[in-house]
């Protein structure tokens, strides 16, 4: 059932995106918790016991206000860490830009999630569904594609993996290997999404327009003359490119463009 998370809990999830356990223990020493000042810059007491991150950012979730945590990711933007944004309610921060903003993308997601919706509905609902019900009702956070894929292709049929990627597109879900996760501070989103979903008639899913490949990948590039192809492309659903040595390494940034246009087209993973 669609419940938003309390704001305390996603500021610690939010400090656990931001910060490293070291960068919050030196953090919390900033701001005077007597915790965190108990223990050195290695994270150990005088008989050497290692600190509980847990209690150190607890303690600073709950000590800091909203325009303390803006100056201090501004403050400490050298700690920030890049590897993954974080896309709650009450906070958003964007890891590639280092920015940490109040309030929410919620609405941008949800118009992103109904353009997949409308596509192919069935098949976006089941998608959706199977995440949820695999990973965060059973739990399963590890080597869950499969369980995934047996829901998600039951309720929707043979598309359900580009629709699965479209939805790792507008970040909805993290892909990585065998392993499917939806973000903690987006599971209420993910929760309110299925129920409206659940309330609506299912619209009918677009069929796929049928595309002449090598005619489409000739107009693309046309548009794109002065890519430098070598003799062979790959093309993934991640929308990367890999080409031969001969490519010039200045054209990768068009070569992503043009595979991310294929990709919208129906070429994917196909060796050309």
């Amino acid at each position: 059932m669609f419940e938003i998370t309390k704001p305390l809990e996603e500021k610690v999830k939010l400090l656990k995106t931001m910060f490293d356990d070291l960068a919050l223990l030196m953090i919390g020493k900033e701001i005077g918790d007597e915790y965190c000042k108990g223990f050195n810059e290695q994270g150990y007491d005088a008989n050497y016991k290692r600190f509980n991150s847990n209690q150190v950012v607890a303690n600073i979730a709950t000590k800091i206000s909203d325009k303390q945590l803006i100056e201090l990711s501004i403050k400490h933007s050298n700690k920030l860490q890049n590897y993954r944004s974080f896309l709650g309610y009450f906070y958003t921060y964007f890891a590639d830009k280092k920015q940490l903003k109040i309030g929410n993308v919620w609405d941008l997601i949800e118009s992103k999630l109904e353009e997949i919706y409308k596509k192919y509905g069935k098949v976006a609902y089941g998608v959706l569904k199977a995440c949820y019900e695999v990973y965060f009702v059973q739990s399963r956070r590890w080597d869950n594609y499969l369980f995934i894929q047996s829901i998600a292709s039951e309720i929707g049929g043979k598309r359900w993996r580009k629709a699965l990627t479209e939805m790792e597109m507008v970040g909805i879900i993290d892909r990585h290997k065998g392993d499917v996760r939806i973000p903690e501070e987006l599971i209420p989103l993910v929760e309110r999404t299925l129920e409206n979903w659940e309330k609506r008639p299912m619209p009918p899913t677009e069929k796929p327009i049928k595309v002449d490949k090598h005619e489409a990948l000739q107009k693309l590039v046309e548009a794109y003359p002065d890519l430098i192809f070598g003799e062979k492309m790959i093309l993934s659903t991640r929308m990367a490119i890999a080409c031969s040595k001969e490519i010039n390494q200045k054209f990768v940034d068009v070569a992503k463009s043009v595979g991310a246009e294929l990709y919208q087209i129906g070429i994917s993973t196909k060796r050309l």
